[in-house]
């Protein structure tokens, strides 16, 4: 079997797009605009979980992922992973579009953890120190 491959690089989901994000939706409430995403997400999309993280720099806040991936057909890819993201620092949600993979086209949890993997370490989270189990053992519920 090939190696996977796995981008980090910009694409778009047609069933969402960059005008849904933040202040271009200034006109809908946080929670009419998380509901508006999920309302259009297609019924084959794997919702892996939510992640709750803690952001440290002069002050400190709480950043809660929720983690999607979705089978792409007829694209070059077989997954990609999505996140709506509720950033309490600026009181909103967000959408991001994180990673594609080709490869493990029938395994949506090895997929999964595959892309998570390379997103955290782009992130510079190391799954090996202590303080970051949390991380892992998300990774391990999937």
């Amino acid at each position: 079997m090939e190696k996977p491959i796995i981008d980090l690089g910009e694409f778009d989901l047609h069933f969402l797009t960059e005008s849904d994000e933040g202040e271009e939706n200034d006109e809908m409430s946080n929670q009419e605009f998380k509901e508006d995403i999920e309302s259009r997400i297609p019924e084959q999309t794997i919702f892996l979980g939510t992640f709750d993280s803690e952001v440290e720099n002069w002050t400190s806040w709480t950043i809660n992922d929720d983690y999607y991936i979705i089978p792409l057909v007829n694209d070059d890819f077989d997954w990609a992973l999505f996140r709506i993201t509720w950033d309490d620092n600026w009181g909103r949600w967000e959408l991001s579009f994180d990673a594609r993979l080709k490869g493990f086209k029938d395994n949506h949890k090895e997929a999964s953890r595959l892309i998570i993997k390379k997103l955290w370490t782009k992130w510079n989270i190391d799954l090996k120190a202590r303080e970051n189990k949390p991380w892992v053992k998300f990774l391990k519920e999937i």
